[in-house]
């Protein structure tokens, strides 16, 4: 794109260029499907993304005057909230535990979390993913499953696996955070880490049964694919 550096260059600037060429149709697949399609703000839970919120409130709280405060009585500085955490595990700081406990609180860091954790997922209540009527959601009828076409099955075959990485990779994430604050726990900083530690193992117990449900799932679109290609022998 003449003109313009390489980290510059938008989609937009496809129709303005004489190099430049719109291969979306090269590299996509269209399908028919029949399920209703869901886009990724169409989950109803947010226009922002948990993770994004997640950051966004843990610099308020970095930048907070209590915790820069005690910061910089220890003559330390920090960009982001994990390396807060890393301070609170090598200084012995009861005030600065204390400004960073009552800064997550100031912001009901741990309600405002679950809530929107929960409902990204369709839940309301940590125990509701163990109801039967959630756990229904994942039981395709057998009827069900006999009339989906190949592009849907294929499709739902596809998400499914998508899903199931997904959850792995943030049961691991939760398990790690949580080991992480027990091993470094302290009389310095247990306010802090006390407080993320019990805010974190309900949602990882969520986490771990939707796996669970996510692979009962996937289990019968598998053996719906099965039976198919038996059949067509």
């Amino acid at each position: 794109m003449p003109g313009k550096k390489p980290n510059r260059i938008a989609p937009g600037d496809l129709l303005k260029s004489d190099v430049l060429r719109d291969v979306t149709r090269l590299a996509l697949e269209p399908i028919t499907i029949d399920t209703p399609l869901m886009y990724y703000l169409d989950d109803g839970s947010h226009f922002e993304r948990v993770a994004h919120w997640e950051v966004r409130t843990k610099i308020k709280i970095v930048r907070s005057p209590p915790v820069q405060r005690e910061l910089a009585a220890l003559g330390a500085s920090v960009p982001s909230f994990f390396e807060l955490e890393k301070v609170l595990r090598k200084v012995s700081s009861p005030g600065l535990d204390n400004a960073v406990h009552d800064e997550l609180v100031r912001h009901d860091f741990s309600a405002e979390y679950t809530r929107r954790t929960l409902t990204s997922v369709g839940l309301k209540e940590p125990s509701e993913i163990l109801s039967a009527e959630f756990a229904a959601r994942f039981e395709p009828p057998e009827d069900q499953l006999k009339n989906l076409n190949e592009a849907t099955l294929e499709f739902l075959l596809e998400e499914r696996k998508s899903a199931i990485v997904s959850f792995q990779n943030d049961i691991a994430s939760r398990k790690t955070d949580i080991e992480t604050w027990n091993r470094h726990r302290s009389s310095w900083n247990s306010r802090t880490f006390d407080y993320l530690t019990t805010m974190q193992r309900p949602l990882l117990a969520v986490s771990e049964q939707l796996l669970k449900l996510f692979r009962k799932e996937l289990d019968a679109l598998t053996a719906e694919q099965r039976r198919r290609a038996t059949a067509a022998q």
